[in-house]
């Protein structure tokens, strides 16, 4: 008794301490839960990689839109900072040829 308090207070005094764990399960069984999580989880990533890659198919779509809104975004703040100015002029005809 006295070797194994002796043991304790060297094991403390290097950080150690008694860690109980309370396992019902036996470790096959808790293996087996195991790989069955990484099985799903590798599924998982399988579906994400694939929805990945059909978005990434309509990417340039994506990009094409945002290139025309935002032309039609800058060709509408020019009209309406037009609009605020006091010394703006319109020339109206036709030209021709």
């Amino acid at each position: 008794n006295d070797r194994k308090n002796d043991v304790s207070e060297i094991l403390k005094k290097y950080g150690y301490m008694k860690l109980n764990l309370e396992i019902h399960d036996k470790p096959r069984d808790i293996v087996e839960e195991l790989n069955s999580e990484i099985i799903k989880i590798d599924k998982e990533i399988e579906e994400l990689n694939s929805n990945a890659l059909e978005l990434c198919k309509s990417i340039k779509d994506v990009e094409k839109t945002y290139d025309y809104l935002s032309n039609k975004l800058e060709v509408e703040n020019s009209i309406s900072s037009l609009i605020k100015t006091q010394k703006t002029f319109i020339l109206n005809g036709w030209v021709t040829v």
